[in-house]
This record gives C-alpha cells, sequence and structure tokens, in this order.
C-alpha cells in the first residue's frame, strides 16, 4: 500500500469514529428524557483552534445533563448539578461520567454553553496542573473526588465545589447499554 491509500484509510477511519460519536450523542439525547434527565445543550462542547493544528482534530466530545425534575431558575438552568459525559480520545478511548455540584447556579448567566466552554467541564477531571485535588471516593479506583485547591480556582469554574466521577471503556458501549452504563452511572453519582 502507499502513502497515498495509507493517508486516505487514515481519513477514513476517523471520519468512521466522528460518525459513531454522533450518533452516540444523538441516541443519548433521544433516552435522556425517559432516564429522567435532560440535555442542557444541542451542541457538544470541545476544543477546537483555526490556528494551532492540535486543534483540528477534536480528541474529546463532552454533552451536559440536568435532571428534569430539578427545579428550573429564571437563567433556565436547573437548581442542581450538572451531569457531563465525555468522549475522550486523549489515550485509549473512554468515557468519563460526571456529577459537578456548584456553589450559586442560579447566578449563572441565561443562555446556551459555547461550545468552547470545555474546559470547565474536562480540567477539573484532568487534574494534572489544573490546580484541583483528586482523591479516591471508595478505595476500589472506580469514583473519585476533584475539588478545587483554592477559592480562586472554585471561582474560575463557574463557583464548581465537587466533581464526582468515573470512566468506563468507550469501546464497551452499546445501544443495548447505554441506559445502564451512562445513565445509570449517573443515578450512582446522584447519591455519591
Amino acid at each position: 500500500m502507499n502513502l497515498s491509500e495509507n493517508i486516505k484509510n487514515a481519513f477514513n477511519v476517523i471520519d468512521k469514529i466522528y460518525e459513531n460519536v454522533d450518533k452516540l450523542m444523538r441516541y443519548c439525547d433521544s433516552i435522556a428524557n425517559d432516564c429522567g434527565y435532560e440535555a442542557v445543550t444541542d451542541k457538544f462542547l470541545r476544543y477546537k483552534s483555526d490556528s494551532y493544528y492540535g486543534g483540528w482534530f477534536i480528541r474529546s466530545f463532552i454533552k451536559l445533563y440536568q435532571l428534569q425534575n430539578d427545579k428550573k431558575l429564571e437563567n433556565d438552568w436547573k437548581n442542581g448539578p450538572i451531569f457531563a459525559m465525555e468522549l475522550s480520545f486523549e489515550d485509549t478511548p473512554i468515557v468519563y461520567l460526571s456529577k459537578f455540584e456548584y456553589e450559586n447556579i442560579s447566578q449563572w448567566t441565561k443562555g446556551a454553553i459555547s461550545p468552547t466552554a470545555y474546559w470547565v467541564f474536562s480540567e477539573p477531571i484532568d487534574c494534572q496542573g489544573s490546580n484541583f485535588k483528586e482523591k479516591n471516593l471508595d478505595n476500589t479506583n472506580v469514583y473519585f473526588i476533584s475539588e478545587p485547591e483554592t477559592e480562586n480556582i472554585k471561582n474560575k469554574y463557574w463557583g464548581v465545589k465537587r466533581v464526582v466521577y468515573t470512566t468506563t471503556d468507550l469501546l464497551q458501549l452499546e445501544s443495548n447499554n447505554i441506559l445502564d452504563k451512562v445513565f445509570g452511572e449517573f443515578n450512582i453519582l446522584r447519591n455519591l
């Protein structure tokens, strides 16, 4: 096989991966209501850059959800935690499932989150260099808590008090187990 064929095949693989990521996120949005959640954004959050080639290839896709039954605030947010599903291709394909608890979400501005606000939901989990401290919640390396180290860091990340999260292998997600592996985990995180 020549170099041109290899390049063409590599782009075909990436295209197919993006197609499957889109299907997965759309499917999660379509069943969220049946699971007691609602999608917060219609678009996924991500890092993208036109001036830096590393930002041309999207490696992380974040979808946000809130509980349907939480009280709606004047700013259109719900008075409760935000649940995040991050599909990450940084290393091995992995899914981060998180619950973000905030000091006062009612003070947020009204309107949708920009897709470029990914860092608010990605960096508290990737604790290296983000000024968040992480600890194992249950000594089994299944659930983790990430908390801002200072008041300034808490404020920088929109008043986040703590993040509780877990991971799962992205390649294990299928349409017949999304209820358990995504929304079932969100239900567990609700109680942690």
